[in-house]
């Protein structure tokens, strides 16, 4: 389905095994079944994607989810980072991530959404709200979380190497075992301005871990 696919309505349609590579900015896929969907180079800005099982999706992170609503979407393992990168469409052939191979999901509503276990190395999710989302166990390295809205989300055993996390609120979060820091060209998680999970704000030099004031 290659097709200009905005705002069309796609609610409960079984898009299964489908190749997915059009426009479908402000389309709603709610309902739908997209097992085994490829959706390389597909543009979901806008789309409602609410509570849809997206584990088996493919080439996931080809396609551009910025602004997406995700509310509740199963991501669980779902590959965002990889060979294929996510082309801008606004300069033809660069990537739209963070680095080379990362997705744009900025700005995207993850709320409550199932990512655990998901590869979002190098990823933008600048501003997304993933306010109550499972994150455990997800590989963020290298992720731009600037600006996110954490709170009440679940990070347990997450790797954010090296990832931007200013102005993050991650109040009511947890944080179990996850990892900011490392010894190495990886590099440290940038947590200036970020409000912890105890809700006081990491002061400047808040790098690897949160710099709270004793005031």
């Amino acid at each position: 389905m290659h097709a200009d696919g905005r705002e069309v309505n796609l609610r409960d349609a079984d898009l299964s095994e489908t190749a997915l590579g059009g426009d479908f900015t402000g389309a709603d896929f709610r309902g739908a079944n997209l097992r085994d969907a490829s959706v390389h180079s597909a543009v979901f800005r806008n789309a409602r994607l609410d509570g849809v099982d997206l584990r088996r999706i493919r080439h996931a992170e080809a396609a551009d989810w910025a602004e997406a609503v995700l509310e509740g979407a199963n991501l669980e393992h779902v590959r965002f980072t990889g060979p294929h990168g996510a082309v801008d469409r606004t300069t033809p052939g660069q990537p739209m991530g963070v680095a080379n191979g990362g997705t744009d999901l900025g700005h995207a509503n993850l709320r409550g959404a199932r990512l655990a276990g998901a590869t979002l190395e190098r990823c933008s999710l600048r501003g997304a709200d993933l306010r109550g989302a499972d994150l455990t166990g997800a590989q963020l390295s290298g992720a731009d979380l600037s600006g996110a809205d954490l709170r009440g989300a679940t990070l347990d055993r997450a790797v954010l190497l090296g990832a931007i996390l200013r102005g993050v609120n991650l109040e009511g979060a947890s944080v179990s075992r996850a990892e900011w820091s490392y010894r190495g060209e990886r590099g440290h998680a940038h947590l200036t301005g970020a409000t912890w999970t105890d809700g006081r704000v990491c002061e400047a030099g808040s790098e690897g871990r949160c710099i709270r004031s004793t005031r």
